[in-house]
């Protein structure tokens, strides 16, 4: 089956709106989802750029996925703003 324009527009708003979204479980730990829209490039072709981590009560990263191109020394995120990761090199 074949998704339809509204499904994709569905899906993609779906997605985009858990960006900045942070769920608190027991023992101190957190998820939190950062998703956003860039221009397409070689690296993220499909340009939606994504993260998912879950730090510990003490914010130490134990896991997270992201397609981030950059090294974590090499990129560092400003809250409320995405444009040093917002792109693609």
């Amino acid at each position: 089956m074949v998704a339809s324009t509204s499904d994709s527009d569905h899906d993609l708003r779906f997605l985009l709106d858990l960006d900045g979204l942070t769920y608190h479980m027991t023992a101190g730990y957190w998820v939190k989802f950062n998703v956003w829209l860039i221009e397409p490039c070689k690296e993220i072709p499909h340009g939606i750029k994504y993260s998912l981590t879950l730090p510990d009560k003490n914010n130490v990263r134990i896991v997270g996925y992201d397609n981030s191109p950059w090294q974590l020394s090499e990129a560092r995120q400003v809250p409320g703003q995405k444009s040093d990761m917002g792109s693609c090199p």
